[in-house]
C-alpha cells in the first residue's frame, strides 16, 4: 500500500511529466497547474542554498500549495550547495520541491528536493552519477554492475540502482540512475529530504 504522501507525490510528479511532454521550452510551476506559465526558452544556471533547511520562500512556494517545481526540456545547470561546504552540479530537466513530509503540506515549510537530470546516454549516467556520488560522500560501488545490466539490457525492463544514501548534517541524500531499454533513455535521480 502506498502511503497519501508517496500517492500525492507520484500524482503531482504525472502531472507535471504530461505537461512536459505536450510544452516546449521552460515551465516554473507552483503546486497548479493554472499557474503554469510558458517562460524562457532556457532558464540561466540555478542554485539551490540547502546549507540550512530552506524556507517555503527561498523555494518560491505559495502557501496553500505543496509543491513547486522547474523544468526545461533543454536543461539548466542545477548547483545545490549543502552543509559543510559541499556542492554538487548537473544539467537537470526538472527540479521539485515538496512539504509532502509535513502533516500540513500546503503551509508547512519544505521538506524535499527532487532533481532530475537531462536523458542521457548509460556511459553519461553513469559518469554523472559517479561525479555527484563523489560530490555527496555517497558509495556508488554498485554503479559498475548497473552500467554492465544497463549496456546489455534485453527486455524492455528498466534497470535501476537501488537509492544509495548519505548524511550530510540535516539531510538525507539519495542517488538512484534509472536506464529505460523502450525509450533508450538513462537519467540521474537525485533526492534530498529532512
Amino acid at each position: 500500500m502506498i502511503s497519501g504522501r508517496a500517492e500525492r507525490r507520484i500524482v503531482a510528479a504525472g502531472l507535471l511529466l504530461s505537461v512536459m511532454s505536450v510544452s516546449q521550452g521552460c515551465i516554473s510551476i507552483s503546486g497548479g497547474w493554472e499557474s503554469a506559465s510558458a517562460a524562457a526558452e532556457a532558464y540561466e544556471d540555478r542554485v539551490l542554498d540547502l546549507r540550512q533547511p530552506p524556507t517555503r520562500a527561498d523555494l518560491e512556494m505559495p502557501d496553500g500549495q505543496a509543491w513547486t517545481a522547474w523544468s526545461c526540456d533543454e536543461g539548466f545547470r542545477q548547483r545545490v550547495d549543502l552543509p559543510d561546504g559541499m556542492s554538487t552540479t548537473m544539467l537537470a530537466r526538472l527540479v521539485t520541491a515538496d512539504s509532502y513530509g509535513s502533516a500540513d503540506p500546503d503551509t508547512a515549510q519544505p521538506s524535499t528536493i527532487d532533481v532530475h537530470s537531462t536523458v542521457l546516454g548509460v556511459d553519461a549516467a553513469a559518469t554523472l552519477a559517479e561525479q555527484v556520488a563523489s560530490d555527496l560522500g555517497i558509495d556508488a560501488s554498485e554503479l559498475e554492475t548497473w552500467k554492465v545490466k544497463a549496456e546489455t539490457a534485453t527486455t524492455t525492463d528498466r534497470v535501476k540502482t537501488s537509492f544509495m544514501r548519505s548524511r550530510i548534517a540535516y539531510l538525507v541524500t539519495e542517488l538512484q540512475v534509472v536506464h529505460d531499454p523502450h525509450a533508450d533513455s538513462t537519467y540521474v535521480h537525485l533526492i534530498l529530504s529532512w
